[in-house]
């Protein structure tokens, strides 16, 4: 199991969990929590070798039952992106959630 008593971490808009999961949890990804399962290392490794969406849900979702029902990280919350706009403010969100000033456009 893990062996940092606890650990804040945080991401963006996530489109593809696969790097997040690896990162945090596959062996040698991190010396944030130390965590080390050979059943989740080669799940996430077929994940990253099926193209076919369908295939790579189901993989990563038995990846997702084994890091919950070994629980090395706990999920706390998800932050909610909000934003406020006013009439002389041209802006378009994008999908991965990011907010870039070039993307902002201020009308006189």
């Amino acid at each position: 199991m893990g062996k940092v008593p606890f650990y804040y971490m945080g991401r963006g808009g996530v489109v593809d969990p696969s790097a997040a999961l690896s990162q945090y949890f596959e062996t040698g990804g991190s010396p944030r929590i130390g965590y080390s399962n050979p059943k989740l290392d080669e799940l996430l490794s077929a994940e990253r070798q099926t193209f076919d969406p369908v295939k790579r849900k189901k993989i990563l979702s038995q990846a997702m039952s084994l890091i919950t029902e070994e629980a090395p990280a706990h999920f706390l919350w998800r932050h909610q992106l909000l934003f406020g706009m006013t009439k002389n403010v041209d802006y378009r969100p994008l999908p991965s959630e990011r907010i870039y000033a070039w993307n902002i456009k201020v009308r006189k």
